[in-house]
């Protein structure tokens, strides 16, 4: 118990790495003592599994979350809150692996039994219903993420009050629901409500003080206010570089959707800069062999190509179309098919850009 206890604590300081040699010996330990079905050896997969996911090896947490839900489901008549986080659990980690025909009827069993033994104003029924808005999202059914979100905000409302984090994050989710149905004012309403809470509640040095600043930033360049989202992004770079640096997660995408309002703008130097800045800091971070350096490089060739360099322009594209070809041999053949519908979709517009050129 204690190798599991201190497992968990490097996990929440946020080093997995640390916590993974105490898990595995614990699990070791377990096994050994109660055997593989016990439920004290299930417990410890959990945690074994959130660390794998937590270092984005999902090959392994989904397995390790799948046996563990099958481990909990024997005694899922006289321990009914742990099956129900167990499903609960393994739906979030189907939706991060973009199984999300394997996560809805999950959430949706979860929430049920959760709803039936904890009431549907527990923190914990709100906290899943907020996890379905988010699948919905991901599904692109944006109106059933705003009423999941609307019910577990009033839940956050009774449980922390409108002034605690959770509410701001349930605020700032409605408000990317209606930014992707193009309500741009009610995005904004629910963005701007959520960056003031932050503001007081968390700090400018907090990643959700700056999400939140972000948000701000992209709904007024989707509504053509480019000026307002242009000192927007130049806080929220200005707060990154600040206090967390450029090898930060969230540097590189909103240094490009600074570039991105910059190039809009005219201001095609400032534009060059930032486009450039948020390649190296994805080459420094997660290499170049991902979509999101691709994306980096055609909207660097796009604004050399409306600068007329035309050479320069098709040299990044050439780039581009390398690391599409290496990706699809590498990954698509061990694609589900439904993944491997929303990867040809990921790149179609790529193909498409490239081929125009």
């Amino acid at each position: 118990r204690r190798l599991s206890d201190l497992a968990w604590v490097y996990k929440q300081l946020g080093n997995p790495d640390k916590a993974m040699p105490f898990i595995r010996e614990a699990l070791e330990i377990n096994a050994l003592n109660y055997g593989k079905e016990h439920p004290a050896y299930g417990r410890t997969l959990v945690i074994y599994a959130e660390l794998q996911a937590d270092m984005g090896a999902y090959d392994q947490a989904v397995p390790a979350y799948e046996e563990a839900t099958r481990i909990a489901s024997k005694n899922k008549d006289q321990d009914p809150e742990t099956y129900a986080n167990r499903i609960w659990g393994l739906a979030n980690v189907y939706e991060a692996t973009g199984q999300y025909d394997k996560a809805l009827p999950l959430f949706l069993d979860a929430l049920e039994r959760l709803g039936a033994f904890l009431g549907t104003d527990h923190p914990n029924y709100g906290q899943c219903l907020s996890g379905l808005g988010g699948l919905y999202a991901s599904l692109g059914q944006f109106e059933k993420a705003v009423s999941c979100y609307r019910q577990a905000l009033v839940i956050a409302d009774s449980a922390y009050g409108k002034e605690s984090p959770v509410y701001a994050q349930l605020l700032n989710n409605i408000g990317h629901a209606y930014h992707e149905l193009g309500d741009y004012t009610q995005a904004f309403e629910h963005y701007q409500k959520a960056f003031d809470i932050a503001a007081v509640s968390l700090g400018e040095e907090h990643p959700d003080y700056i999400t939140y600043l972000q948000n701000l930033a992209g709904v007024f360049h989707s509504a053509g206010k480019k000026e307002r989202a242009l000192g927007y992004y130049k806080d929220a770079i200005r707060l990154i570089e600040k206090h967390h640096g450029k090898d930060d997660p969230n540097y590189a995408s909103t240094a490009q959707g600074l570039a991105s309002v910059c190039e809009d703008l005219g201001q095609y130097d400032l534009a060059l800069q930032y486009y450039q800045s948020s390649l190296q800091s994805l080459e420094r971070t997660s290499g170049k062999n991902t979509p999101e350096y691709r994306t980096g490089l055609e909207n660097l060739s796009g604004l050399f190509e409306k600068q007329g360099k035309t050479e320069q322009a098709y040299a990044l594209l050439s780039e581009s179309m390398d690391l599409l070809e290496t990706q699809v041999n590498t990954h698509f053949g061990a694609l589900s098919e439904q993944e491997k519908e929303q990867f040809i979709a990921s790149v179609q517009h790529s193909y498409a850009y490239i081929h125009s050129f």
